[in-house]
C-alpha cells in the first residue's frame, strides 16, 4: 500500500528515540475487558480495567515493571533478574506482517525509527488492510490500519487495529474489537482491549526515564 510505504519513509527520517542507556523504556496506558467466571467457565460479570504500565528491559532480560490496575499497584510490579523479562528481538522478525505482532513488539522494546520503517513495509507487502482517519484516546490524530481475523476460525474472532502517527509513522495505539461489535462501528468504546503508548525511549537505569 502506497500510504504505508510513505509512512515508512517518514518513520525512517525521524530522529532517534529520546534518552540513552541499555534499558528500553515503554510507558503505556490500557483499557482491557476483564471477566469473572465460575469454575465451569460461565461469565458472572464483565468490566473494563484501566492500567498504567511502565516497563524497563535490557538485552539480558533484566528490568522493572511498575503497573497499576484501576489505581492499585499490581502484582506484576517489581524488579526482574536476568532472563526474567522478554526484551524483544533487536531487529524485526521476518514473519512480522500481522497488526497484532507489531503491537506486541512495541510493548517489549523501544522501536527505533529504522525498525518501524521495516515493520510498515512488511505490513504494506502483506494482506490487504483497511485505512481510515481516527483520533486516539489521548486526542492525537492518527491513521487507523485494521484487519479482521479470517472467517474460518472457530474461536473468538476480532478486528485488529493499529493507530499510526500520520506525521512520523510511529505507533500511537492498538486495539482489538470483537467482530460483532465492529460490524456496527469501529470505535474506541467497543474495543475489548485498547493500548495507548505514552512515551518510549532509552534509560541508563531501571529507575530513570528518558
Amino acid at each position: 500500500m502506497s500510504t504505508l510505504i510513505e509512512l515508512a519513509e517518514r518513520a525512517e527520517s525521524q530522529p532517534p528515540r529520546p534518552g540513552s542507556g541499555p534499558y528500553s523504556y515503554i510507558h503505556t496506558r490500557g483499557w482491557y475487558l476483564a471477566t469473572g467466571q465460575t469454575t465451569d467457565g460461565r461469565v458472572m460479570d464483565a468490566r473494563v480495567e484501566e492500567t498504567d504500565r511502565q516497563f524497563w528491559v535490557a538485552a539480558d532480560g533484566t528490568g522493572r515493571i511498575e503497573e497499576t490496575r484501576d489505581g492499585r499497584r499490581s502484582r506484576m510490579s517489581g524488579v526482574y533478574g536476568p532472563g526474567e523479562l522478554y526484551p524483544g528481538p533487536a531487529d524485526a522478525p521476518g514473519a512480522v506482517i500481522r497488526l497484532q505482532d507489531v503491537g506486541s513488539l512495541w510493548q517489549v522494546q523501544t522501536v527505533s525509527p529504522a525498525l518501524q520503517a521495516v515493520l510498515l513495509r512488511r505490513l504494506a507487502a502483506g494482506p490487504r488492510l483497511r485505512l481510515s482517519e481516527t483520533t486516539d484516546r489521548a486526542g492525537r490524530p492518527g491513521l487507523a490500519v485494521s484487519a479482521d481475523d479470517p472467517p474460518d476460525r472457530s474461536e473468538w474472532r476480532g478486528r485488529h487495529v493499529l493507530v499510526l502517527d500520520p506525521e512520523t509513522g510511529m505507533l500511537l495505539a492498538s486495539q482489538e474489537i470483537p467482530l460483532k461489535a465492529a460490524d456496527h462501528a469501529l470505535t474506541q468504546e467497543n474495543a475489548s482491549s485498547y493500548t495507548l503508548w505514552v512515551r518510549t525511549g532509552y534509560a541508563p537505569h531501571p529507575d530513570t526515564r528518558p
